[in-house]
């Protein structure tokens, strides 16, 4: 437990007032501090079930590197695949491990990943490439279109959706065909369309971060790729909502990180399809992480999400390698 202690003196009018602490004496069975300097805490990589139990770290950011994210799992559950950089997504790699955290893999440029239905191929985005397809193992690289950004494979594997000039492009990888998901007043509607955005797990709906023509404010919107009539807007005008989105089991909420300001930090909040209303907090997840973007298994059992522990107290006194605490609370 916590406890604060304040002094509080009121006046009427302009005074001056000077206290000097003679005595101050604190008992528990336990005091720590937060150094002034406190060490910055290691991004890892976690699964967890959905409930929030069984949290499991997979892999810190990997040798070489020094940030990782976009999460996003293979069809079976068994691999990860993420992306880990030394700054800008010039720096970006792709990497796969097992889910188990064995086997990690560099499998070279690109960032924002994701696996074919089968697992045997991947398409992700690298700069001067656009955006990417290749073998699972890294080999046969083909770009798709240099002038996109954002591509992710349905979970079905018969749609590859991507965005070009702040729209969205659906592509059958088999025939080539390709068309425009959003048309009409849904297109011209929005200036941007963020990469990240989340398949539903039926390969029917694409979820995603987009931005108003009109109101310039950042929304969540779902829509169809066989129907114009199961567009909806599910979030507009919440600050801070990342761009990584993914879907709950049976396609009927979304989840995201966003930024809790009671937390100091972002956690995961979830959106329903059917009832929009304020995101909720994801019941379960841990408390002491700031959470950044996440993938949720397959089977809805899972959920893969890069995250990073507050800065951790340590004990008082502090020994002779620590730094002290702050000179008013010296004993």
């Amino acid at each position: 437990m916590c406890g604060k202690l304040f002094l509080s003196i009121k006046v009427k009018r302009v005074a001056e007032a000077r206290v000097v602490w003679k005595n101050l004496t604190l008992r528990a069975e336990r005091l720590t501090y937060l150094p002034r300097n406190a060490p910055v805490e290691p991004k890892n990589l976690y699964t967890m079930n959905s409930d929030g139990s069984d949290l499991k770290i997979v892999t810190q950011v990997p040798d070489g590197f020094i940030q990782f994210g976009s999460p996003e799992w293979s069809a079976d559950g068994k691999q990860i695949t993420f992306d880990a950089a030394n700054g800008g997504t010039e720096t970006s790699h792709v990497m796969v491990i097992n889910a188990d955290g064995t086997n990690l893999r560099d499998l070279g440029m690109g960032c924002m990943p994701s696996f074919s239905g089968d697992g045997k191929r991947m398409v992700f985005s690298q700069p001067g490439k656009g955006v990417v397809m290749m073998n699972s193992d890294g080999t046969q690289r083909e770009t798709i279109d240099r002038r996109a950004w954002g591509i992710q494979w349905s979970p079905d594997g018969k749609h590859i959706a991507y965005g070009k000039s702040g729209r969205f492009t659906i592509l059958d990888p088999d025939t080539g065909e390709k068309r425009e998901l959003l048309v009409g007043d849904q297109a011209s509607g929005y200036r941007y369309v963020y990469w990240n955005f989340g398949w539903s797990h039926d390969s029917r709906s694409i979820c995603a971060k987009a931005r108003n023509r009109k109101t310039n404010q950042e929304e969540v919107i779902v829509a169809n790729i066989d129907s114009a009539e199961g567009f909806k807007v599910l979030q507009s005008g919440v600050p801070g909502i990342s761009y990584d989105i993914t879907w709950g089991p049976e396609n009927k909420n979304v989840l995201f990180a966003m930024q809790n300001p009671s937390h100091k930090g972002p956690q995961l909040y979830l959106s329903s399809r059917e009832n929009p209303a304020a995101p909720k907090l994801l019941p379960g997840q841990p408390l002491d992480q700031k959470i950044y973007d996440c993938a949720w298994s397959p089977d809805g059992k899972k959920i893969v999400f890069s995250g990073q522990l507050f800065p951790q107290a340590i004990d008082w006194p502090p020994s002779e390698s620590q730094s002290s605490p702050p000179a008013l609370i010296k004993p």
